[in-house]
């Protein structure tokens, strides 16, 4: 028998740049919200549009710190995670939230498009070419632990391998 499932895949658009907060422990956290929308035409032929907002918050250290410096508002973004629903009670009324959670073990976040130029002149390629060895060896912000790579591969550390070895990754 199969195990269960959680998981949420997304690709939408940054209603505004990312939020980013520190636990007690001092690592980020990055807070967003991505607006996906479906077009159609009704019956009389004219254009219909609905968008759905969906909140993010990324609890990855690596993937906080590239939302931090490289996602903008209006900025197209693919989300995968895990779907959590918290709970609260405030002024006597019971309140809900659905997030798209992205942990240590669990999802990614990638830039698949931008709104303008950025934050500035900074070089994404750069910023995922140091191994990220806390998370599974996966590269920031180019990299997920489920080893699909980015359409902007940044370069791969091959951490001294041989190539002799039979099995050496084509990927160098």
């Amino acid at each position: 028998m199969a195990g269960d499932l959680n998981r949420g895949t997304l690709i939408g658009r940054l209603g505004k740049d990312p939020e980013i907060r520190n636990t007690g422990a001092g690592k980020p956290v990055a807070s967003f919200s991505i607006a996906t929308s479906d077009k159609w035409k009704d019956r009389d032929g004219n254009e219909k549009e609905t968008t759905e907002w969906h909140n993010i918050v990324v609890f990855r250290e690596s993937t906080a710190r590239f939302c931090e410096h490289y996602l903008n508002k209006g900025d197209q973004v693919y989300v995968e995670g895990a779907i959590k629903t918290r709970s609260w009670e405030k002024d006597g009324v019971k309140r809900y939230s659905t997030e798209i959670v992205v942990s240590d073990f669990n999802g990614e976040v990638r830039k698949l498009g931008s709104a303008g130029e950025g934050k500035g002149s900074r070089d994404e390629s750069q910023y995922g070419s140091t191994r990220d060895r806390d998370h599974g060896g996966s590269l920031t912000g180019g990299y997920s632990g489920g080893g699909r790579p980015s359409g902007n591969r940044p370069a791969f550390d091959t951490g001294g391998l041989d190539d002799d070895i039979p099995f050496a990754p084509e990927w160098r």
